[in-house]
């Protein structure tokens, strides 16, 4: 029984690692790729006491807050259907949202730029590289079906009033009463400092958006300026969540 058992998991196995592979490759399948871990079991006998009585009594295992591997770190509290002020969701519709959220596996684009240069990502966000010694690398994490627009600071506001609620930046849409009643962007502030071409030296978090992760010669000071709409969910995060997502840039187009 236990020989069938295994040999029947070993099959299993076999096909999750080939559609996983398909998933990683970009292949057509069903879902997105997943953390996949198994856990398996032999057959134990389960001793029965006589006297359920005479079984000493096991200590309560508790968590120890205090403990070495706890006392220092952070925790995350998931709160599904919490509407919170840092959520842009919030702010779309149906059609909205299903373009905005992510439904492939998000696969990052790097773009090269220099002081003065400013990348929109849809009509949701947009990212200004407001000082920098030298050229920055902004690598995106967003929707595929949000479109990526790089153009000069000093033109991005014309360039956003301009194609807003069209095609080119595909949210928000829905015409003229959709954009009355659209907020607009408010941006904050934030400093860099590089880490050298090959480790990112940090996000930009743009909350139900996505994030772009900042790389510059290491050394270098970098002042960069987030937008999005009522400033909602605008975060600096230290360390980069994948800092070698810059190496898996392509080669140089422009």
């Amino acid at each position: 029984m236990r020989s069938n058992r295994l040999l029947t998991e070993a099959k299993l196995m076999k096909v999750e690692d080939d559609i996983r592979n398909d998933q990683i490759s970009g292949k057509k399948v069903i879902e997105p790729p997943s953390l996949i871990c198994h856990i398996g079991r032999t057959f134990s006998e389960h001793s029965v006491l006589d006297d359920n009585f005479a079984e000493k009594r096991q200590k309560l295992t508790t968590l120890d807050e205090k403990h070495e591997l706890f006392r220092k770190s952070k925790w995350f509290y998931d709160t599904p259907g919490v509407v919170h002020p840092d959520q842009v969701l919030s702010l779309l519709s149906t059609e909205e949202l299903l373009l905005t959220i992510p439904k492939k596996l998000i696969r990052p684009q790097t773009y090269y730029l220099h002081q003065g240069m400013t990348i929109l990502i849809g009509g949701l966000a947009r990212v200004d590289l407001l000082d920098c010694t030298e050229p920055c690398r902004f690598t995106t994490f967003c929707s595929e079906n949000l479109p990526v627009t790089v153009v000069n600071t000093e033109n991005a506001h014309e360039v956003y009033e301009t194609f807003i609620g069209t095609e080119l930046f595909a949210v928000p849409s829905g015409g003229q009463e959709r954009l009355r009643n659209w907020p607009g962007l408010k941006h904050k502030q934030y400093e860099f400092t590089g880490e050298g071409p090959k480790f990112c030296c940090g996000d930009i978090v743009l909350s139900s958006i996505g994030w772009v992760s900042v790389t510059v010669k290491k050394g270098s000071h970098c002042s960069i300026a987030a937008w999005t709409p009522e400033g909602r969910g605008i975060h600096k995060r230290h360390p980069s969540v994948l800092p070698y997502s810059i190496n898996l840039k392509g080669k140089r187009i422009l």
